[in-house]
Order: C-alpha cells, then structure tokens, then sequence
C-alpha cells in the first residue's frame, strides 16, 4: 500500500495556520489595514516590512506578484512612487 503525500507551499501553511488559530474578525481587519497601508512618515524599510506583516492576510486577495507590487507601490509617498518606473520591478521580492 503506497500513501501519497502532499507537499504543501509556505502559503498554504500559513493559511491553515491562520485559519486555525486567528478568528475571522481579527484576519478581516488586518486585511483593511492592509489595503489602507500608506507610507506616510515612515521610512521605505519600516513600510515593506509592515506590508510584509500585513500582507499574509490577503494571500486571497493579491493572488500573484504583480498585484503585490502593484500595491505596494500605491502605498508609497507620491515623490518616491514617481521615481520608480514600475518595468523596474519584476517581482516584490
């Protein structure tokens, strides 16, 4: 009798993590804050890592890397998103 085992990706770890042990409510809300996430007087490195910590909240939503760069760079101050060409960025990595 052979057994087939499944290998699971990081995300879909974290989702049955998440799903376990974080009640809906909570998951909703740190999706907001997520597509409410602004720049504003933090530094670039404060804000990615704030996005990142927010960010796995919405693997359903933003379901490929062009829309995580999409949204991170919307979130960024005006005078830095406009020195950015978005051809630039491949990946959000």
């Amino acid at each position: 009798m052979s057994i087939e085992i499944k290998q699971l990706s990081w995300n879909d770890i974290k989702e049955v993590f998440y799903d376990k042990y974080s009640s809906q409510f909570v998951q909703d809300e740190k999706e907001e804050e997520f597509f409410r996430l602004v720049q504003d007087s933090m530094i670039v490195a404060q804000y990615e890592t704030k996005f990142t910590e927010l960010s796995r909240f919405t693997s359903h939503v933003i379901v490929n890397d062009y829309k995580n760069v999409k949204r991170f760079l919307k979130g960024l101050r005006k005078e830095i998103r406009a020195k950015i060409s978005t051809t630039l960025l491949q990946s959000y990595a």
